[in-house]
Parts: C-alpha cells; sequence; structure tokens
C-alpha cells in the first residue's frame, strides 16, 4: 500500500503505483501545476483531501479498481478509469475534460463542472441518492442531452434508475433555482431516473426538446428569460414525465 502523508507540492509530472490488491491513500492535499496518475489497477485509490485546492493540477488520472474522491481542480482532463464514489465536493475542469469511464455512486451531494464531460459507464451507471450538479465552466455554452451534439454533451443513459436529483445547467438552492450558468438546452436523448428523482435542466436560453424521453418524480424546465421559450420543433415524438 503507498501512503501520502501530509500536503503533497508536485514539482514535475509524476506516477505513483500500487502493485497487487492494494491501494493507495491521501490523507493530506496535493497541488501543483503538474500531472498526477495514480495507478493502483487492482486495488482502491482513497483521497481525504484536495486536490489542484491551492494550485490546479494541469491534468489528474486514476487507474484503479475502486475510487473515493472529494474536491478536485485542474486545468487539463481528468479522466477516472475506477469505480468512483463522489464524497461530496467539485469536480472542476477549467481547460479540459472530465471522464467517467466506469460506474459512478454519488454518495453526498457533488457538483462536476466542465466544458466536456463523458459519462462513459454504459447505460445506469451513475446511481445515488444525492444531488447531483452538472455545469459548464463557460456561462451560456449551450448543454445537450443525448451521445453527441454541441457545447456540454451529457449521455443521460448513464442515469437511467437514478434515485437522487441531477440538476442540468444551474444549481437547485431549496425551492429556488440559481442563476442558470448554461445558455440553451437541447433535449437529443432520453434522461430517465427513478420514479422518486428530480431532473432539473435550465439555462439562460430555449429548451428544445428534439427527440428522447425525460422521466423523474419531479421534472423542471426553466428558461433563464421572458423571451425563452420551451419548443418541440420537429415531427419526433418527446416526452416529459413528472409521475408524482
Amino acid at each position: 500500500k503507498v501512503t501520502l502523508n501530509g500536503a503533497v507540492t508536485l514539482a514535475s509530472n509524476a506516477t505513483v503505483a500500487a502493485g497487487g490488491t492494494t491501494g493507495i491513500l491521501s490523507g493530506g492535499s496535493i497541488d501543483g501545476g503538474k500531472s498526477l496518475t495514480l495507478d493502483a489497477t487492482s486495488g482502491g485509490v482513497t483521497l481525504k483531501s484536495d486536490v489542484g485546492g491551492t494550485t490546479a493540477l494541469s491534468a489528474f488520472t486514476i487507474n484503479a479498481k475502486t475510487a473515493t474522491l472529494g474536491n478536485v481542480n485542474t486545468s487539463g482532463n481528468q479522466t477516472y478509469g475506477a469505480a468512483l464514489t463522489l464524497n461530496g465536493g467539485t469536480l472542476t475542469s477549467t481547460g479540459g475534460s472530465l471522464g467517467f469511464n466506469q460506474a459512478g455512486n454519488v454518495a453526498r451531494n457533488t457538483t462536476v463542472v466542465a466544458d466536456q464531460m463523458g459519462f462513459n459507464g454504459g447505460r445506469g451507471t451513475v446511481t445515488g441518492s444525492k444531488t447531483l450538479t452538472i455545469l459548464p465552466v463557460t456561462s451560456g455554452k449551450t448543454v445537450t442531452i443525448g451521445t453527441s451534439g454541441s457545447g456540454l454533451t451529457v449521455n443521460g443513459t448513464a442515469f437511467a434508475g437514478y434515485n437522487g436529483e441531477v440538476d442540468v445547467g444551474a444549481a437547485r438552492n431549496g425551492l429556488g433555482i440559481n442563476t442558470p450558468v448554461a445558455g440553451n438546452v437541447q433535449v437529443d436523448g432520453d434522461m430517465i431516473l427513478s420514479n422518486t428523482a428530480t431532473l432539473l435542466l435550465a439555462g439562460t436560453g430555449n429548451i428544445t426538446l428534439t427527440k428522447g424521453k425525460l422521466s423523474a418524480g419531479t421534472v423542471i424546465l426553466v428558461g433563464g428569460s421572458q423571451a425563452s421559450t420551451i419548443q418541440n420543433p420537429g415531427t419526433t415524438s418527446t416526452s416529459v414525465i413528472g409521475t408524482d
């Protein structure tokens, strides 16, 4: 097992590896404008403090069987090749992408912020009963629900059966909505949560329902101004279902 005690500042790009079924434990903060890779392909990675909290890493990669983490801040890509437990906090990539390549469990309220994200674990692989907030870095950027499209693309099928709340484009604050970060919201695919879940799609522009199904216990669609519209401009059938 590899244990990193105390604060770590990266002076150069680094890789930390743990062989066999052992893992990597970091109890202190990790900073520095360099890239860090944590390899524990048969074990777990546990991060108990912030990564990039003072100085953003240039890139961050985890290759492991499992990983638990909180706040992570990078200027470039974050790549997670592990079954993740999101233990609260914010994952931010200001100039790269967030790549979630296996299953992820939202154990505490978590926010993910980037202009590119890949929820690539497969259908129904994002699980949990807490709130996951998905925001672009760039204010006014289009958000697309589907497997491809303009702006920040969110693969809604990865959230099939999700039991908590998924807020896309804005954060929900009690009964209110914080000012949306997204611009237009385009629905080009399914996002079908559980009958007890809440789904919020919010932007400062229009919400366009091109194809697919939005389903949850509560579905909230918010356009950011009086001039905003919610529309289905095509001939494809679109469903919006709130079961409560």
